[in-house]
């Protein structure tokens, strides 16, 4: 996955990882 290219993905992913591991 490229983040350079994609911030705005890359902080949507960030947003989902931080969700799922304060979910479970």
């Amino acid at each position: 996955m490229v983040v350079s290219r994609n911030p705005a993905r890359s902080a949507g992913a960030r947003a989902r990882s931080q969700v799922v591991s304060a979910g479970g």
